[in-house]
């Protein structure tokens, strides 16, 4: 083929065998299994489509440019299958290292010492002949390739060219750095390649603009966040090629454009809008200025903290990212799309450069943004699981990245402005469904509250649920099965320890093995891996498929590889929705806690409101549907309302500095009725005693049992004669005389219940008490606990 090509077909310009001779040997090389060898048994292949075809390729003569792409597209499949089959491993890093240290034995290092990875990982590592052809391709520009692909006959094969080449430069992004602090100073990392000519990195990253091909947009986007990670002056090198204004409008119209595709992406991580938006959220906290900075138009040219985002007015991902969350169109399709816009919104109030102008422009009366999403996704209807459990997992991270979003700007809200105060109001309005005391402004009652009022007004005191409760009953649902128990029908059969083996190997996680993390971070079995895995160790231990007893024996291990296939899809899905739950949980205890401690004393009737949340809380902790993990946070918010509610009901009505307070406003402060504390202790206990514990959940349980205690205290030192209080009130009571028996008698009847309701629900409770205390004080101790059980409570 070698005397063919150069002495036959190339005086004649036409190429039609080596074309044919190479098609040929990429599809036999693409069915091979064996990878023992990796690649070496293909080193004559590559050395002569690496020298003869490839090499020379742009001197050459074409009678047809046809054959000319056909031959670059077969040589660029056969360099990409080399690539992506073989990896790097410890003993080529050492071989390469040996070979350095003696010039002329690398000089005549034999072909059987050879492995085509390796070669092609030196060719671009040092701007070799594979790299410049490559880079001489890509360099015609997207702009050329967009014309000639619609002008020329060769059109569509140029393109293909330019995805595997675009691919290939990828691959080597991937595998470079596991040698090059080897390979140092013969060899260095593609970036610092690509280094030496600015324009080869803005040819890279302007494809994005080619919108006829999705594989070539992600390679671009896969590529840029590659080299943001690397390059620390990606966003100088931009501004100084004049490329950034172009490359901002670029993402931005690859964004939109995804965002009208009415097809779903089966695979995100081929999903180019959600590359997009990972590669904003992974830059953010990079030093500034950086990627996420130039593409959501940060004013670059003044401290980033100081910008003014105005994203009507400048075309960029931010505008375009608004305007998805605020159509809400397709919600099948672009469901990852909202939740990385949340996400990325989160994220950005986090960081201290953004923080600032990001929460003023969401705090914006234009946008009403944080109100707006509270309605439309926060208590909207969860998809049904059997339906789209997609959708639903996804739809729960939505729910949880805009809760925690609010809770940081109550959190930092009413530090800031006017607008600031005037979000925070808004949404603790929305979210606990009271009015708003001491407002700054009478627009701030919504219609919320007007249809609260005309309620009132026609007779009924009813108030519908606060939309924190109904965020709660969202995720008041069983978590499904994520464990990682093997179905019954497969742990009966012979081949169970085989499966479990594979799954409970360490050296399966990782790259090559079949555990990978998702784009939420979730480590999820990699089912084609696992299918590999599973048929690799069946050979291994039932030696050739071949050698099987019997077809029915065949048959019964492709079922039992089938059923596991399905499990650990069942299972990938499970985890993901039992992970979704947990996040959005997080998100509304982080909202609640923050408007506990900080915010909620603006409300109206706050003791009901915090009432409210503790009681659904206990409620849902004590449910056989909440998992260990729900129950924890579940504690956590109840503990924090139960503090609340307790440092409430003891704190001096006209505070510290006043000396208007009587004694007669300390004796009859607020308290809830006996049948509310009850309800509460009651449901406190049934969370006790729940079948699934920790010591973490006790402990907390445990505290907020503390602080129920604390919280029913009386006021009244019982030391003290009920006459020396009746002369102390005497100026100030006004008409009838203060029943301070009465108030005692209600307290004891109040200690009194909660000492039964723990006897008859939780003796053991007692118990664990009474054991305690007698270790601790002795054998003395015993008589506290046997005669006076109640003052010990």
């Amino acid at each position: 083929m070698q005397y063919e090509l150069n002495e036959i077909e190339a005086r004649r310009e036409r190429y039609p065998s080596t074309i044919s001779f190479l098609n040929l040997l990429n599809a036999l090389i693409a069915e091979e299994k064996d990878s023992s060898d990796r690649g070496r048994r293909f080193i004559g292949i590559f050395r002569f489509i690496y020298d003869h075809v490839f090499g020379p390729f742009p001197q050459r003569a074409y009678a047809d440019p046809c054959e000319k792409w056909q031959l670059v597209v077969a040589c660029l499949q056969h360099f990409h299958m080399m690539l992506s089959l073989y990896d790097i491993q410890d003993e080529d890093i050492d071989s390469v290292v040996d070979q350095s240290q003696f010039s002329a034995v690398s000089q005549t290092t034999s072909l059987q010492t050879q492995l085509p990875v390796l070669e092609l990982l030196k060719d671009f590592m040092s701007g070799k002949t594979a790299f410049r052809n490559i880079m001489g391709i890509l360099l015609l520009g997207v702009n050329s390739i967009i014309n000639e692909r619609t002008s020329k006959i060769h059109g569509q094969l140029l393109e293909k060219a330019v995805q595997l080449s675009l691919e290939i430069v990828l691959l080597v992004l991937e595998k470079d750095t596991l040698v090059s602090d080897y390979w140092r100073p013969l060899y260095q990392p593609l970036d610092v390649i690509l280094s030496q000519d600015h324009n080869q990195i803005v040819a890279l990253l302007e494809y994005v603009r080619y919108d006829f091909l999705p594989q070539i947009q992600r390679c671009s986007v896969k590529i840029m966040s590659i080299l943001s990670y690397r390059l620390v002056g990606l966003v100088q090198l931009l501004l100084k090629s004049n490329a950034a204004n172009s490359l901002v409008e670029d993402y931005a119209a690859c964004l939109e454009l995804r965002s009208e595709e009415c097809q779903i992406v089966e695979n995100s991580a081929d999903d180019v809008g959600v590359l997009v938006m990972q590669l904003l959220i992974d830059n953010i906290s990079r030093p500034a200025p950086n990627i996420t900075h130039l593409l959501l138009k940060f004013d670059l040219d003044t401290p980033v903290e100081r910008t003014i985002l105005q994203p009507k007015f400048h075309y960029s991902c931010l505008k375009v990212i608004l305007e998805i969350l605020d159509k809400l169109m397709n919600p099948d399709i672009n469901a990852l799309l909202y939740e990385f816009g949340f996400q990325l919104l989160y994220e950005l109030c986090l960081d201290p450069l953004t923080c600032g102008p990001t929460m003023d422009l969401l705090s914006n009366k234009k946008y009403q943004f944080f109100v707006k999403h509270l309605d439309s996704i926060g208590v909207a209807p969860l998809p049904k699981r059997n339906s789209n459990q997609q959708l639903r997992t996804s739809s729960l991270h939505q729910r949880a990245w805009l809760l925690k979003l609010l809770a940081v700007e109550l959190h930092c809200g009413y530090t800031g402005n006017s607008n600031h105060r005037e979000a925070c109001q808004s949404i603790l309005a929305h979210l606990f469904g009271w009015e708003i005391i001491k407002i700054s402004s009478d627009r701030m009652v919504s219609d919320y509250f007007a249809l609260q009022n005309s309620t009132e007004q026609a007779g009924t005191q009813t108030i519908s649920k606060s939309k924190v409760l109904e965020l709660l009953e969202i995720m008041q649902f069983r978590s499904p099965d994520a464990s990682m128990k093997l179905p019954e029908i497969i742990s009966n059969m012979k081949y169970d320890l085989v499966a479990e083996d594979i799954l409970g190997d360490p050296k399966t996680s990782g790259k090559g093995g079949i555990y990978y993390y998702s784009e939420r971070g979730d480590r999820m079995i990699d089912i084609a891996a696992f299918r590999d895995k599973l048929w690799k160790r069946f050979n291994s231990v039932y030696h050739q498929l071949s050698n099987f007893a019997s077809d029915a024996e065949l048959n019964d291990v492709r079922e039992t590889i089938q059923q596991l296939l399905r499990w650990g899809w069942k299972y990938n899905k499970n985890l993901e929705e039992q992970a979704a739950q947990l996040h959005m949980l997080t998100g509304w205890s982080q909202i609640v806690e923050v408007s506990a401690s900080k915010k909620i004393s603006s409300l109206e009737n706050q003791s009901e409101v915090l009432y409210q949340v503790l009681d659904a809380c206990l409620t849902a902790s004590a449910s056989p549907d909440c998992s260990l993990r729900m129950a924890f946070i579940l504690s956590q918010v109840a503990l924090t309302c139960m503090a609340k509610l307790r440092d409430e009901r003891f704190q001096c009505p006209g505070g510290l500095n006043s000396d208007s307070v009587s004694c007669l406003d300390i004796i009859i402060m607020k308290q809830f009725s006996n049948g509310a504390c009850h309800s509460i202790l009651f449901k406190l206990v049934m969370a006790i005693l729940r079948n699934e514990s920790s010591e973490a959940l006790r402990r907390r349980q445990y505290a907020l049992l503390l602080s129920y205690f604390q919280y029913c205290q009386h006021t009244l030192d019982p030391d003290i004669p009920i006459t020396v209080l009746q002369f102390l009130l005497l100026d100030e009571q006004d008409s009838e005389d203060l029943d301070l028996q009465k108030i005692d008698r209600d307290q004891a009847e109040l200690s009194c219940a909660n000492f039964s309701i723990l006897r008859k629900e939780a003796q053991s409770l007692l118990d664990l008490v009474g054991t305690l205390v007698f270790l601790l004080l002795g054998r003395n101790g015993f008589k506290v606990v046997n005669f006076d059980s109640r003052s010990l409570i």
